[in-house]
């Protein structure tokens, strides 16, 4: 997957992505050891879940996703990594539109 896939960083995270043919959106999470302890760990996967749930409601195209969380990302506010996320995946050509404006919280 980090071979094949095509990396696109952020200071939140690195996004990798391989299309596919299999006609779903999937993806993985890598939060390591150094974000802090099981509890922190684990509200940054939410956050990256709820992130990515919110940015691909409307995929273009069949992907498989990984996404690597960085340091910086253990005191951002959802608000931030929703707009983060929303840049690194039409870069990557994961989402065909933003995120309308009704979405995206204040």
């Amino acid at each position: 997957m980090y071979t094949l896939g095509k990396k696109h960083s952020d200071p939140y995270f690195a996004v990798f992505a391989v299309r596919t043919e299999s006609g779903s959106f999937r993806y993985g999470l890598t939060v390591t050891r150094h974000m802090g302890s099981a509890v922190r760990r684990n509200r940054i996967k939410r956050l990256l879940r709820e992130s990515i749930r919110v940015c691909a409601t409307d995929p273009a195209g069949s992907a498989d996703v990984v996404v690597v969380a960085r340091k910086s990302i253990s005191d951002a506010h959802f608000d931030d990594i929703l707009v983060h996320m929303n840049r690194v995946f039409r870069k990557a050509g994961l989402i065909s539109r933003e995120i309308p404006e009704q979405r995206k919280t204040t």
